[in-house]
């Protein structure tokens, strides 16, 4: 058949379980940016910034398939490190990690689509931060600022907790927000908000949550018209 395919590989987007890609807001003449969490606990949240410049006239395409090459098989995949001041860094997985990692990526994985295809263990040894089961992302459409929900990790212990994941174990989840910088390298961020039952104790129920509002293991997510 002379019939294009309905799906394509996206290799170039890394290899783990990909849960909830949105993309942020296209600027004309700008990187088209995607952002997906890794559906498990303790993995990571990761971005893929296309090496094409958004055009408008995209958003109505001829071929649909070809568009979607043009912006997702090349470009730069990045995983996320959260910093203890509200400060984050957008990691490349494919640069070397620490000279006390006693070994290049490129040594661990051969090149760069061998590191693309152990994503994970390429996280791992550039210093990304460990998530909460981070699954959907969510974009503000007035402002770009990105949502994700972090679903739950009853295995993290309370000795494993850091700024972005303070509760060990998180059996409630929480939903963490941040900016990115204009180069795409860093971000700010926040906890937007911490799930849980209204009757918890105050560790448990950090943002006051009542039984209008309460809420756990945060999944799915979009903005509305509203």
């Amino acid at each position: 058949s002379n019939a294009s395919p309905l799906a394509a590989k996206r290799t170039a987007r890394g290899r783990f379980r990909h849960e909830g890609c949105c993309p942020g807001l296209p600027v004309a003449g700008k990187p088209l940016v995607w952002y997906t969490g890794d559906d498990s606990n303790n993995e990571y949240l990761y971005k893929f910034v296309s090496d094409a410049v958004w055009d408008p006239a995209d958003a109505t395409p001829a071929d649909r398939l070809a568009t979607g090459a043009k912006y997702m098989d090349q470009g730069k995949l990045y995983v996320a490190r959260f910093n203890a001041d509200g400060s984050g860094d957008w990691l490349p997985p494919e640069v070397p990690p620490p000279p006390t990692a006693g070994s290049t990526l490129g040594a661990l994985y051969g090149d760069l689509p061998g590191i693309i295809l152990h994503t994970r263990g390429a996280a791992d040894a550039v210093g990304a931060t460990p998530m909460d089961r981070p699954e959907w992302t969510a974009v503000n459409p007035l402002n770009g600022d990105v949502y994700l929900t972090l679903t739950n990790n009853s295995s993290r212990t309370p000795e494993k907790v850091d700024a972005a994941n303070p509760r060990g174990p998180n059996r409630h989840g929480h939903i963490i927000r941040w900016h990115d910088s204009d180069d795409h390298t860093s971000f700010n961020w926040d906890i937007f908000v911490f799930g849980a039952n209204a009757a918890g104790t105050a560790d448990i129920n950090r943002s006051g949550l009542t039984e209008l509002n309460q809420f756990a293991s945060p999944d799915g997510m979009s903005f509305d018209s509203r």
